[in-house]
């Protein structure tokens, strides 16, 4: 027979090793969260729709093909409200990554950069009110945002009135003003707050903008609100009916796996290094050099990279700031 003393000795120890297992096993939810998601289909996906490159600093990152006059949160797409807040519904076939996944940056070489993310979320974007206007700017890589004191260049924000947020084809509405469209900006962003309000659960949460009341109230007109639902197969976001259907990458154990085994199948190594986020400003009527020699090589990029028009959509035609 076993001693109470070793009896003891034994439960101390089966709970001891209890402990440690439960210490060193993640939880289940745990498990589907994070940097869980397999980078594969990000650059086999993406790879169709624009050009990788491999940068020093950000590693892969990935260039759309398009002209080069876009803007990410503007172009091809539009906010709706959904049950998570303010999401964005982008009608490019690789929409559901790069508005739902990852980072923005802008570099006057390149062009509008994206880097891959690995939260799903309705629109990794930064927001600002005052009653009379709403602005977004993309979040920039490496930013951990707070709802407050969020830096990146005054021309990446866009600002307008609330009851345009949720309407078709921003670039028809808004006039493309050079002149104008830098001080109305550092002005509105003066008088403007940050809007703190978070959605999500569990360990991924999201700035989710303005709230649905907020909205109706400064745009005097009923606002719908979408059901969003994951979509079973990649592409451009859809609306049906009431709800928005949207393409979430599957989560996958970590467990043996290395992301940094992983490479795009087609890339080019960043002639430059991506610096820190740049004003859209600067030489903006000219084609980006990297795309340019890109397309002079590459016959798939079918595109001339030069903008058509200045790159600020603030306020309709033929509407000042100032008159509201």
């Amino acid at each position: 027979m076993f001693s109470k003393h070793s009896s003891r000795l034994r439960f101390s120890v089966f709970s001891f090793l209890l402990l440690f297992l439960l210490l060193i096993t993640p939880p289940a939810s745990q498990a589907q969260s994070g940097p869980n998601v397999n980078s594969q289909e990000f650059f086999d996906a993406l790879s169709p729709y624009g050009q990788w490159i491999n940068d020093t600093r950000l590693g892969f990152v990935w260039l759309p093909n398009v002209n080069d006059d876009f803007r990410p949160y503007f172009t091809n797409g539009r906010w709706v409200m959904t049950q998570d807040g303010n999401t964005w519904v982008s009608g490019y076939a690789w929409g559901w990554a790069c508005f739902h996944y990852g980072r923005w940056t802008y570099n006057d070489y390149y062009g509008w950069i994206w880097v891959p993310g690995y939260e799903w979320g309705p629109g990794w974007v930064a927001w600002r009110w005052d009653d009379k206007l709403c602005g977004w700017a993309p979040l920039s890589p490496a930013t951990d945002w707070t709802g407050s004191d969020y830096t990146c260049p005054e021309d990446w924000w866009v600002f307008m009135h609330p009851k345009y947020l949720t309407r078709d084809h921003y670039r028809n509405i808004w006039r493309n003003d050079y002149m104008d469209g830098p001080s109305h900006t550092h002005k509105v962003i003066e008088k403007s707050h940050f809007v703190a309000t978070t959605s999500g659960s569990g360990n991924t949460l999201y700035y989710s903008g303005p709230s649905a009341a907020d909205i109706q109230q400064a745009g005097k007109e009923h606002l719908a609100v979408y059901h969003l639902i994951t979509s079973a197969s990649r592409g451009a976001d859809l609306i049906h009916g009431n709800t928005v259907c949207v393409y979430q990458l599957l989560p996958y154990i970590t467990a043996g796996h290395s992301e940094t085994a992983q490479e795009p199948a087609d890339y080019e190594p960043a002639p430059q290094r991506i610096v820190r986020p740049q004003d859209i400003t600067k030489n903006w009527n000219k084609p980006r050099p990297f795309k340019e020699e890109l397309q002079n090589k590459n016959p798939k990029w079918k595109y001339h990279f030069i903008r058509d028009n200045p790159p600020y959509f603030n306020y309709p035609v033929g509407h000042s700031m100032e008159d509201d």
